[in-house]
C-alpha cells in the first residue's frame, strides 16, 4: 500500500472497545487493542503524509448474531430483545458503504457512535450504574 500509495486499512472492532466489562475481560482486552491499532496506523499514515491515500476504517457493532452461542449468552441475562441484535449482512453492508465514504469510524447502529464517545468520559461509577440498568442482571462468570 505504501510503494502503491493507495489502499484502505479495515478492522472490525466491537463496542466493546468502549465498554470494559468484567466478566468479558480478553474480548473486551482485544477490542480496544482494535481500536488502539487502528488509531495507531492512521497516525502513522499521516506523519507519513499518506492519509489522503491511505485510509483506515474501524467499524464497531453493537450484538451481531453470528453464533447461536452469544444469542443464548444474551436471552440467559435477559438482554435479547432489549437491545439491537444485527445480522452479519447488515455489518457488511455498513462496513462497506462507511469504506466507500472514507469513514474513519462506522458503529452499527449509528447512534451509539454519539453515546460511545461520551460514555469513556464519564466516572466509573456512572458507567457501571449504566451496565447495571442495561443487564438487569450479573454477567456470569466466563472464566474460572
Amino acid at each position: 500500500m505504501i510503494s502503491r500509495q493507495r489502499g484502505h486499512i479495515v478492522a472490525i472492532a466491537s463496542v466493546g472497545s468502549f465498554i470494559p466489562l468484567g466478566r468479558l475481560v480478553c474480548y473486551c482486552a482485544s477490542k480496544f487493542g482494535v481500536h488502539g491499532l487502528m488509531e495507531s496506523f492512521q497516525d502513522e499514515l499521516c506523519e507519513d503524509g499518506l492519509q489522503d491515500q491511505i485510509f483506515t476504517t474501524s467499524v464497531y457493532p453493537f450484538f451481531m448474531n453470528t453464533r447461536k452461542e452469544l444469542i443464548s449468552g444474551l436471552a440467559r441475562i435477559n438482554i435479547v430483545g432489549r437491545v439491537p441484535i444485527f445480522t452479519p449482512k447488515l455489518i457488511a453492508r455498513e462496513t462497506v458503504n462507511g469504506i466507500r465514504r472514507n469513514k474513519k469510524q462506522v458503529f452499527v447502529p449509528d447512534y451509539m457512535g454519539f453515546l460511545l464517545k461520551r460514555y469513556v468520559h464519564l466516572p466509573s461509577e456512572v458507567r457501571k450504574l449504566g451496565q447495571t440498568i442495561l443487564f438487569k442482571t450479573k454477567l456470569p462468570r466466563m472464566m474460572e
